[in-house]
């Protein structure tokens, strides 16, 4: 329950060997979460524009020096001439006040929009012919605007964006159900050989995530 001042919801931290740590995020509905100790003192993080998803993990093991790694995930699509620029809050000391802090702070500062959409591509390298179905999942922190296919670089048509996918309720249990997206490539247009095929996932805000499939063309 997002911003209603309601019960925190808390979570053992994983230790480094947990190979979980990189695949099962925490949710964090707020855009922040703290790493602390039972007694709610550590390190707050704020970053308005993420996922509402953090990562992280601790080390306990000897000689490990007590390394501790925790962030709120955000993911970029860099290309020439890009500028990032966000507000990312760290915030030391008790959790309540920290949490306080955040308060005052939501709703009184712009939000960047800094995060491109989350894509994955399913289509295998490969020797492709036919029909073949370019297919997978992309969503964004705010909402994707289109996904794009693209053949060599030059655009070959939008896919259709809203499908259903399953695939993400293990990895984000909370986000939305239908960031499935599907485009049916007629391989038949291309010259036999290799291409690369490639997908790309635009946000409201222009930002864009490219994914990409080296393919061989038999037909």
């Amino acid at each position: 329950a997002p911003w209603t001042g309601g019960a925190l919801s808390r979570a053992a931290m994983r230790e480094l060997g947990e190979t979980a740590w990189a695949t099962d995020p925490y949710s964090i509905p707020e855009r922040w979460g703290a790493f602390a100790n039972d007694q709610g003192v550590g390190l707050t993080v704020f970053v308005p524009s993420a996922y509402p998803y953090a990562l992280g993990y601790r080390t306990t093991a000897p000689g490990a020096y007590g390394t501790n790694y925790f962030y709120p995930q955000a993911h970029f699509g860099i290309g020439p001439g890009t500028v990032i620029e966000a507000d990312i809050y760290l915030i030391a000391g008790d959790v309540a006040a920290a949490r306080q802090a955040v308060y005052a702070l939501h709703g009184t500062r712009p939000v960047r929009d800094i995060s491109s959409p989350l894509t994955v591509l399913h289509l295998r390298p490969g020797t492709v012919s036919g029909v073949v179905e370019v297919a997978g999942t992309a969503f964004d922190n705010v909402a994707v605007a289109r996904v794009e296919v693209l053949v060599d670089g030059r655009p070959a048509g939008t896919a259709r964006y809203g499908l259903p996918a399953p695939s993400l309720a293990g990895e984000y249990p909370d986000h939305q159900a239908d960031a499935g997206f599907a485009y049916s490539l007629d391989t038949r247009a291309y010259p036999n050989g290799r291409h690369t095929v490639a997908v790309r996932a635009t946000d409201r805000a222009g930002l864009a995530t490219v994914r990409r499939a080296e393919v061989t063309v038999a037909n």
